[in-house]
């Protein structure tokens, strides 16, 4: 399992779209480095806005043929 914290702090007054904006260029570059170091780790998102930033890790880092998707 890797935990990832990384990102740009929040502004004050600043919305959740213009900070996911300034960390989703950050999280690209982590999941890229999990994606090559750890392909089978699980990742835990606690970065904000941790919603829109853990679909996004998901969506870079692509499916996982494998993981599976229903219990046996």
């Amino acid at each position: 399992m890797v935990c990832v914290a990384a990102g740009v702090g929040q502004k004050p007054g600043e919305d959740r779209l213009s900070l996911f904006s300034r960390n989703v260029d950050v999280l690209h570059e982590v999941v890229a480095g999990i994606t090559l170091y750890c392909p089978r780790s699980i990742i835990l998102m606690a970065s904000n806005p941790v919603d829109i930033l853990a679909y996004a890790g998901c969506h870079r880092r692509g499916p996982r043929p494998h993981r599976r998707k229903h219990p046996p």
